[in-house]
C-alpha cells in the first residue's frame, strides 16, 4: 500500500522485508530515524514487519517480486517521487533456497535460485541506482551467504547464486563508484523460517544427518548459530558514515566458520 508523504529524514528500501533477516533489518533501519520502504511480494509477512517497523520508527510498504522488471521499475518510481528522488540506501535480502539431491535438480531449479537470488539483486540496483547517486553516496548492501564461499551437496543451485551475488556486489561497486558503495554481507547459519523449511524437505530426501541446521550450526568456533540482529547490525555498519571507504566487501558475519 502507498502511505504518507515521506520526511526528509533519509530514506532506505530493503527487500525480503516480509520475514528473517529482511524484517529485522527494516525495523532496525527505522529505530535509526530512517525511513523504511519494505518490499516484498507476501503481504501478510508485510503487514507484520510494518506495525513493527512503525512501532519503531516510520515506513511503509510496497508490493514487489524482484525478478519482474516491470514492477521493480514501478516501485522505485513510486519511492522516487515520494523521497525526493533520492535513496540514501537499498538493502537486497530478497532470497530463495533451492533443496535437491546433486543429480535430480532441474533446470527449473536452477532458473528459480538465479532469477531471485542474481537477477532480483541486479534488477534492484539498476532501477534505484538513480535514486542512490542522487544521495552522494547511496549505499547497497547485498545478502549474500558464506554459501557462497563453501560447497554444498544438497542446496547447489544456492550455493552458485550465492557466489554470484559476491561477484556481482563486486561489479556493481565499481561500476557505480565513487556515487554508490556496493558491499554484501555473508551469514553462516542464522535461525529464521528458512532453516526449518530446508530442515524438512532435507528430511523428505534422506539427507546425511550433517547437512541440518542445527548439525551445521555447532561447526563454527563459537559453536552456535548466529542471530537476525547480528546480521542487521553488520548491515546498518555497512550503510553508515563508518563505512564511508567501503566498497566491493563480502562481510562475514558467521561466527568465524568462514575467515576468508
Amino acid at each position: 500500500m502507498l502511505g504518507r508523504v515521506v520526511s526528509v529524514r533519509p530514506v532506505v528500501a530493503v527487500t525480503g522485508a516480509a520475514a528473517g533477516i529482511g524484517a529485522q533489518v527494516a525495523v532496525d533501519l527505522a529505530a535509526t530515524g530512517r525511513y523504511v520502504w519494505c518490499l516484498d511480494r507476501d503481504p501478510d509477512g508485510l503487514a507484520t514487519t510494518l506495525k513493527q517497523v512503525r512501532a519503531a520508527g516510520d515506513g511503509d510498504t510496497l508490493s514487489l517480486d524482484v525478478t519482474d522488471e516491470s514492477q521493480v521499475t514501478s516501485v522505485f518510481g513510486v519511492i522516487g517521487e515520494r523521497s525526493g528522488g533520492r535513496l540514501a540506501g537499498l538493502v537486497n535480502s530478497a532470497g530463495v533456497v533451492v533443496v535437491g539431491a546433486f543429480e535430480s535438480l532441474t533446470v527449473a531449479d536452477w532458473q528459480r535460485a538465479w532469477s531471485v537470488n542474481v537477477l532480483g539483486t541486479y534488477l534492484t540496483i539498476k532501477h534505484a541506482a538513480p535514486l542512490l547517486r542522487a544521495a552522494q553516496p547511496g549505499r547497497v548492501v547485498n545478502l549474500a551467504s558464506i554459501a557462497g564461499k563453501l560447497p554444498a551437496a544438497w542446496t547447489a543451485p544456492y550455493n552458485a547464486s550465492k557466489a554470484a551475488v559476491i561477484s556481482l556486489t563486486r561489479s556493481a561497486a565499481l561500476a557505480l563508484a565513487p556515487d554508490i558503495l556496493v558491499n554484501s554481507v555473508c551469514p553462516g547459519p542464522v535461525g529464521t523460517a528458512m532453516y526449518q523449511q530446508i530442515d524438512a524437505r532435507l528430511d523428505e530426501l534422506d539427507a546425511p544427518p550433517e547437512t541440518r541446521f542445527a548439525n551445521r550450526s555447532r561447526l563454527g568456533p563459537m559453536g552456535r548459530a548466529g542471530t537476525t540482529s547480528e546480521v542487521s547490525a553488520a548491515i546498518l555498519f555497512l550503510l553508515s558514515d563508518a563505512a564511508s571507504f567501503i566498497t566491493g566487501e563480502d562481510l562475514n558475519v558467521s561466527g568465524g566458520m568462514v575467515m576468508f
